[in-house]
């Protein structure tokens, strides 16, 4: 099992340049924007502006923050995505626009090479001494609370990677993101 601390978050440019995000984890471990089999990345919208392309990627999208994030471009009704949305997914390689009506917000997105992998995101308040057992990665990230994930405990911001069982608990409140990532056979 690995831990990131939110603390040790490396802040870059989008690919598009207009912004910023923190790259939690990627596989392989320090791959650029072009290069990953999946990626866990934090990002703050402060304005309105096209999302970047990542051709043959599946992105899922979360909300962190208060606010509403306005999505256009995928050939339907504009997506309003809050706090207290389903996890979203869409293809990245599709041109999307964001608006942010409500002013700026924090996101989580979840990008996979849709040729070699898929993943399944949720959200959930962890009940005490759950056992989650993967059939590839896991990651759980801490959105609120503390997580203990085997010997380590999580704070908010703070993600555990593993691919072997893990057995969390969690205080009453606590929140978590967890992600599922295998391989496609």
């Amino acid at each position: 099992m690995r831990i990131i601390r939110g603390r040790e978050q490396i802040i870059v440019p989008w690919k598009n340049g207009g912004g910023t995000a923190a790259n939690i984890v990627a596989s392989p471990e320090g791959a650029g924007f072009g290069a990953f089999d999946w990626r866990l990345s934090g990002a703050h919208v402060g304005q309105p502006g096209p999302f970047s392309l990542f051709p043959h990627t599946d992105r899922t999208m979360l909300i962190l923050s208060e606010g509403e994030l306005v999505l256009d471009g995928l050939g339907q009704e504009p997506v309003k995505l809050a706090k207290s949305s389903p996890p979203f997914a869409f293809p990245g390689d599709v041109a999307v626009t964001a608006a942010v009506p409500k002013g700026p917000i924090d996101n989580l997105n979840v990008m996979v090479d849709r040729r070699r992998f898929r993943s399944k995101v949720w959200r959930t308040a962890l009940p005490f001494g759950e056992t989650l057992r993967p059939e590839g990665t896991l990651l759980v990230y801490c959105e609120s609370g503390e997580i203990s994930v085997g010997s380590e405990v999580l704070a908010r911001g703070d993600t555990a990677v593993s691919t072997e069982p893990l057995t969390m608990s969690a205080a009453s409140g606590s929140q978590a993101i967890v992600i599922l990532i295998t391989p496609r056979v």
